[in-house]
């Protein structure tokens, strides 16, 4: 068995005490790559337990660090989802306290084959098909270094190298659709059938990598570009590919059908005002000022100011020109206000709503913009937005809103 990783480099591998992981584990160790283990007993099966002391008692032949959660599925939930989520949450906060950037997954052709299978049923919008052999996210690096080797091929490996292994029995559960391409379909296709299906698939990406560089011009960092350029040139079946790109540079992994798409692509051309749209709880796509973006909603927050100019996240300017409103109302809150408050400044009663309307004040960030309040929680003063998406304030409130947006 051979693979594209680096030898000098050190690298976390994600156990799930499968034949597929486990080879890898056992090919790491022949190699002699430095690498720790990032493991996720989930509780579901009746064999969890046994597959963590598995996964722990081959750690310890070879002296290496395992990393564990302990977790368990609550109700309601769709149990592959949640368990997706849950894992690579963890694979990032180990990246992170580790220090280590990436982190191996032993997924392998037959998965890779599969996902495809299940994109092309689903209907769901890509911007990729099948898996890449590496996912750069937001804090670490989906490495999937096994992507050319069959499942049978691995677990051959596995039975003549005496490599430990269990088999999750949920892999022939029916319920869930992969399994059913697994057993029925990918298991049983021949050699030359898969390398038609990976030509497809290859195709079909080449495709894609080309379109999005020929329309990289329209994104702008976590934002895409919607000018009239954009209106005369993307058409609706080509608008989905920008969007899971979008959600790719945001570092957000959700679905995305055909359907909700066009749904978005025909807002966009009906230039209604400023919008959102919902992706999954709390998180939205934003459509501002011919801007789509994507943030999360969030928490209210409330800070105390005791005494002007003490640095933190937010600060009371002394040297302002209208400090006079708040020197004798000490100690102030800062909190993020709401649109139906009003107040008093320069003679004028002021709705928070209007003005937000007036500043032009994107719909992402008038959740979280911040008002100064006196000990009786009353509003006294809401710092400009200053046009052209500058969300620093500096005024008499100075801050930066990116320490509590983003």
């Amino acid at each position: 068995m051979k693979t594209n990783l680096d030898k000098k480099k050190k690298y976390i591998l994600a156990c799930s005490y499968g034949p597929d992981s486990m080879a890898l584990f056992s090919y790491l160790v022949k190699e002699n790559i430095y690498f720790e283990i990032a493991h996720v007993n989930y509780h579901i099966l009746k064999q969890a337990d046994d597959d963590e002391k598995g996964i722990m008692k081959e750690a310890s032949k070879y002296n290496i660090k395992v990393h564990a959660l302990e977790t368990h599925m609550p109700k309601g939930v769709n149990e592959e989802d949640w368990a997706r989520d849950i894992r690579y949450d963890y694979f990032e906060k180990v990246s992170i306290e580790t220090g280590i950037k990436d982190v191996l997954v032993a997924h392998n052709e037959d998965d890779l084959i599969e996902t495809y299978f299940l994109q092309k049923e689903r209907n769901n919008v890509v911007s990729y098909f099948g898996l890449k052999e590496v996912l750069i996210r937001k804090n670490y690096n989906v490495v999937r270094p096994l992507l050319g080797y069959s499942k049978k091929y691995l677990l051959d490996y596995c039975i003549e190298n005496n490599i430990p292994y269990s088999i999750d029995p949920s892999n022939f559960d029916s319920k869930f659709k992969r399994n059913k391409f697994r057993n029925d379909i990918v298991s049983k296709l021949t050699r030359e059938e898969r390398n038609a299906i990976l030509i497809e698939i290859q195709n079909k990406n080449a495709e894609i990598a080309k379109f999005l560089s020929l329309n990289k011009r329209f994104f702008k960092k976590k934002t895409l570009l919607i000018n009239k350029d954009f209106l005369k040139e993307i058409s609706d079946d080509k608008f989905d590919i920008l969007l899971i790109e979008l959600l790719k540079k945001s570092d957000i992994y959700v679905p995305i059908s055909k359907g909700a798409s066009k749904e978005i692509y025909l807002a966009i051309k009906s230039k209604k005002g400023n919008w959102k749209y919902p992706l999954k709880p709390n998180l939205y796509l934003y459509y501002e000022y011919g801007l789509l973006s994507i943030h999360e909603d969030q928490n209210d927050y409330v800070y105390k100011i005791d005494k002007p100019d003490v640095s933190g996240v937010f600060m009371i300017n002394s040297k302002a020109k209208n400090f006079d409103l708040v020197k004798e109302k000490f100690p102030l809150f800062i909190k993020n206000v709401k649109p139906n408050e009003t107040y008093f400044y320069d003679g004028k009663s002021l709705k928070v709503n209007r003005e937000f309307i007036s500043w032009k004040v994107p719909l992402s960030i008038r959740s979280v913009w911040p008002g100064i309040y006196d000990s009786d929680m009353n509003l006294i003063y809401v710092p400009k937005y200053q046009t052209g998406r500058n969300i620093k304030g500096d005024g008499l409130l100075k801050f930066n809103l990116n320490d509590i947006y983003e």
